[in-house]
């Protein structure tokens, strides 16, 4: 009884940390939804607002920059969270279980399991990273945002500038966001099985 009750004790500590983790993350998604605002053009910030930036704005509100870049990286993240969730929760939860340190081999396994979660952020950081001031590169990002502006008549210059950086930050916390969801899911089946052994 008394190794039982040091389990679920364990199983319930891991949950709220789970939960508590969770709740950062989120904290991280709303800095990246709300930086652009803090660096806004004209308020203490060296950011220029281009041909390209003026044309978006004035053809498109606001809010569907806002939401459309942050539900997009919101909804690449999900099937990538759900891998991680589940492959996380198998490796770890017997570890946790049994209240047993993991070995180099189960750490390697959680280190690519952890990259699953966060590839959709990495693959983005690469292809973003190729993005030049006058032309998108391979940023898909930088690509639709110009697809965008063509589409409603724009025929100048790609220009890496306020909204290509805006776009990025609403896409990273979508994602964030995403991935939060991810650690409250692991917070659950943790809590699940805690009251679960607390019933028999």
């Amino acid at each position: 009884m008394h190794h039982e009750g040091e389990r679920t004790k364990n199983l319930s500590e891991r949950a709220r940390g789970w939960l508590g983790f969770a709740l950062f993350v989120m904290l991280g998604a709303l800095f990246l939804l709300f930086l652009p605002f803090l660096t806004w053009p004209g308020y203490g910030s060296t950011i220029h607002i281009s041909p390209l930036d003026r044309f978006l704005l004035k053809e498109y509100p606001l809010w569907f920059l806002v939401c459309g870049f942050f539900v997009l990286g919101a909804v690449i993240e999900l099937f990538p969270m759900w891998v991680f969730t589940h492959l996380f929760f198998t490796i770890a939860y017997p570890l946790d279980r049994e209240g047993k340190k993991p070995d180099l081999r189960t750490k390697a396994k959680v280190l690519g399991v952890t990259g699953i979660g966060l590839l959709p952020g990495i693959v983005y950081f690469i292809l973003g990273n190729t993005e030049e001031t006058l032309h998108p590169g391979l940023d898909p990002l930088g690509h639709l945002l110009w697809w965008l502006a063509r589409s409603k008549g724009y025929s100048g210059l790609y220009y890496h500038e306020y909204i290509a950086l805006a776009v990025s930050m609403w896409f990273l916390a979508g994602i964030v966001f995403t991935l939060s969801l991810g650690f409250v899911l692991l917070y659950y089946k943790y809590k699940e099985k805690a009251s679960g052994r607390r019933k028999i």
